[in-house]
């Protein structure tokens, strides 16, 4: 049987494995921390207005998740949401627990974070994505581009603030 619940102690170990799997399939030019993503993960238990993270279960196996994080706009008078990660193991996908996902982690992000809008991020290699967003109402506002080797890292969440900002003027959730 499958089912969403919010993150729980016992869970962190197998979501992170689920990280480093997108990771290596999706990931951008950097290792991941196994210990960032912990922390990460850890905040979502105790600051539950700012960090979010849901899973998916089959059983008791994880075999998707989505983390997110709502925060002030460093620049505007304005709560952003975005999504940091969210994958589902490919024999889960097309059957609507994804968006069952997103729509849990929109509610949070309105309802407990106060959030005026919400982010999603995906890569050239996760097109379908994009045809999703789409259909659920988000629009695309701006394309990034990044020049790899700067300190051996992108910083996604820098990269995002300016999507966050721009999608808040074309659509209000």
């Amino acid at each position: 049987m499958i089912y969403l619940e919010r993150l729980q102690v016992q869970d962190i170990e197998q979501t992170i494995d689920l990280a480093v799997k997108f990771n290596k399939i999706y990931g951008m030019v950097s290792q991941i921390s196994r210990d960032k993503i912990r922390r990460m993960l850890e905040a979502s238990l105790v600051y539950d207005k700012s960090y979010f993270a849901l899973v998916m279960k089959d059983q008791e196996k994880i075999v998707g998740a989505l983390v997110g994080f709502a925060a002030e706009h460093p620049y505007y008078d304005v709560v952003m949401a975005s999504e940091l990660g969210w994958y589902i193991e490919e024999e889960y996908r097309g059957k609507n627990t994804g968006i069952l996902m997103l729509k849990e982690f929109e509610s949070w992000a309105k309802t407990d974070a106060k959030a005026d809008f919400v982010g999603m991020v995906y890569t050239d290699e996760m097109s379908d994505l994009s045809i999703l967003y789409g259909k659920l109402g988000y629009k695309s506002v701006e394309h990034t581009y990044v020049m790899v080797g700067y300190s051996n890292c992108i910083r996604r969440l820098h990269l995002q603030v300016r999507n966050l900002w721009l999608q808040a003027k074309t659509k209000s959730f």
